[in-house]
């Protein structure tokens, strides 16, 4: 008979992202009728034991649950590594994989993610010759988003190849072991400047070697259409603030928070509010202005591609901030349709 196949999930944690942990982990399940052909690997970078605890016990109750394996992380690995800023082992973890796993794939998720897509589709996609598959950046496609002038420079990269999120990546850790990509990631932080951590390292290190997937794998949250986020067929990135340390009004957050309580799990009431329609109003007009006036100047001192891409973004902020009252209504109507719907799974209810 032959053995049934599974497919290896990771994802990095610590107490502080549990609830998001909790979030992604459960929706994850929500969206995979067999559960039972995951295997979730959590590397722990500072869970409690009693969070632990809990996870396990709700995973446990899914009708075809799969295997939870929690790793603690060697921290040793980061000793001497010198990298600058103050970084959470949390945010270095996805690297190690292949050292830390013992399988030739693994789906690598972040833990502030919404899972409405069944994972195990991914299982037919041929990663020959690339080293991961991953989403490319929604806000900023291309490299220069990223690096500047003078890093591109020095390391011989065309500024307008593809740029990807690292928040999901399905990727081929043989040929990670293979190429020897940890410690290339590592020497690429260790004497480079960069922005966001092993995001930056990857595109630089991976360029030209990661395989494009669709973007509903990696939908960044801020990119979503109410219609999107009410009725969601996607996995949703929750990038920048944290929908758990976040009171708002936005309806992909209150999305998360329903989620969230359908699963039972208490929510402590964030500190940090916010009102997406009042906070950056002023702010948003003087972008749009200060972006008008970027495009004119460069346009002046003859810098096609400069001009041409404050032109793009004023033109963006412009129909954003024209719009805003037409935005407001919808958002509305999305916040009423959320509360109205259960999107949690039922499968955690079986004891009430």
């Amino acid at each position: 008979m032959k053995a049934k196949s599974v497919m290896n999930i990771a994802l990095a944690n610590d107490e502080y992202y549990f609830a998001g942990l909790w979030s992604t982990v459960i929706s994850l399940l929500a969206a995979t009728p067999d559960a039972s052909s995951l295997r979730i690997h959590v590397i722990d970078t500072g869970i409690s034991d009693a969070s632990w605890e809990r996870l396990s016990d709700a995973v446990a109750k899914h009708p075809a649950p799969p295997e939870l394996v929690r790793k603690i992380f060697p921290r040793e690995k980061l000793e001497g590594l010198d990298i600058p800023g103050p970084r959470s082992p949390l945010v270095y973890a996805r690297l190690f994989l292949p050292e830390l796993l013992d399988c030739d794939r693994v789906l690598y998720l972040d833990s502030d993610l919404l899972v409405f897509k069944n994972v195990l589709d991914l299982e037919g996609i041929d990663l020959s010759g690339y080293a991961c598959a991953a989403v490319i950046n929604e806000d900023a496609g291309t490299l220069d988003f990223d690096l500047s002038e003078k890093e591109y420079t020095s390391l011989r990269l065309d500024p307008k190849s593809k740029y990807f999120n690292a928040g999901l990546l399905y990727m081929n850790l043989e040929y990670w072991r293979e190429n020897d990509y940890t410690e290339k990631c590592l020497d690429f932080l260790r004497s480079h400047q960069f922005r966001l951590a092993d995001q930056s390292a990857l595109n630089v290190v991976m360029n030209g070697e990661i395989l494009p997937l669709e973007w509903q794998w990696n939908r960044l949250v801020n990119r979503l259409t109410p219609d999107e986020i009410t009725s969601p067929d996607s996995i949703i990135h929750y990038t920048s603030h944290k929908p758990w340390l976040l009171k708002s009004d936005a309806p992909a957050v209150l999305l998360w928070r329903k989620f969230t309580q359908d699963t039972k799990f208490t929510i402590q009431s964030p500190r940090k509010k916010q009102d997406i329609y009042t906070r950056y109003l002023l702010f948003n007009l003087l972008r749009t202005v200060g972006y008008g006036v970027l495009a004119i100047w460069n346009a002046f001192l003859k810098r096609g591609d400069t001009a041409a891409g404050y032109s793009y973004a004023f033109s963006y902020w412009l129909e954003y901030f024209a719009n805003r009252e037409i935005r407001l209504r919808e958002f509305n109507l999305a916040a009423m349709k959320i509360q109205s719907i259960r999107y949690g799974p039922t499968w955690l209810l079986e004891d009430d």
